[in-house]
């Protein structure tokens, strides 16, 4: 119930400032400037997403650190979002890569009704602008969800889901693009998320990260 009570509180504050600045241009102002001041030849990657990878960072903040991965998540953000602060927050970092990991709040309806050829759309052009600048991009899987517990109305949730993820892993194929598949290892076979997994039905616990770490790291080549 904390967990989900922070979740809420994180988006109640994300949707707050959203009439002010909707991509929430300042959010990692500082800790970017932090990041170019690092030594330019260690390798960086950054993650790019929503509140699963805030989290991933507050959960599991040692493993990103000692896999070069810098977190650049903002609760309760669409595909739509990552794609307006993209160059603030990957291309101006110089990483060597960049992890595109969203779809699900696209799915939520949290900026408007959802459609599925403007939310891939959306992450073919973070692919092609990360490629124009030098920058590998690896796609994610949308982790498994049945419904949404802040927007109940979004309906059919599961077959978009399994849409959208046919055709992220079918472009990344396509492209030559290493493609992170988090759904099947945390998917029960009904589609829902494991619950020894998450304890809200969407978000990750602890222990989902776990899994979902393997998962990237043999995407990235690591043990």
């Amino acid at each position: 119930m904390r967990q989900i009570v922070i979740f809420a509180m994180l988006l109640v504050s994300s949707l707050t400032s959203y009439a002010n600045d909707w991509i929430d241009t300042e959010h990692f102002g500082a800790a970017n400037d932090s990041v170019r001041q690092l030594d330019a030849s260690r390798r960086r990657i950054v993650l790019m997403g929503n509140s699963i990878s805030h989290n991933w960072a507050a959960f599991h903040k040692d493993f990103l650190d000692a896999h070069g991965i810098v977190g650049r998540g903002i609760s309760g953000q669409t595909t739509s979002h990552f794609l307006a602060r993209f160059r603030q927050d990957v291309i101006d970092l110089k990483p060597e890569m960049v992890i595109i990991f969203g779809g699900t709040n696209d799915i939520a309806e949290n900026h408007g009704e959802y459609n599925e050829d403007l939310t891939m759309n959306n992450i073919i052009s973070m692919v092609e602008l990360a490629k124009a600048n030098g920058i590998r991009p690896v796609l994610c899987a949308v982790l498994p969800v049945t419904s949404y517990w802040w927007r109940p109305e979004a309906v059919g949730v599961q077959d978009k889901i399994d849409s959208l993820n046919r055709r992220i892993e079918a472009y990344a194929r396509e492209h030559g693009i290493p493609y992170a598949d988090f759904f099947t290892p945390l998917a029960m076979p009904d589609r829902t998320i494991n619950p020894a997994y998450a304890d809200d039905g969407v978000h990750p616990n602890p222990d989902g990260y776990v899994v979902m770490e393997k998962v990237l790291l043999d995407v990235l080549g690591e043990k």
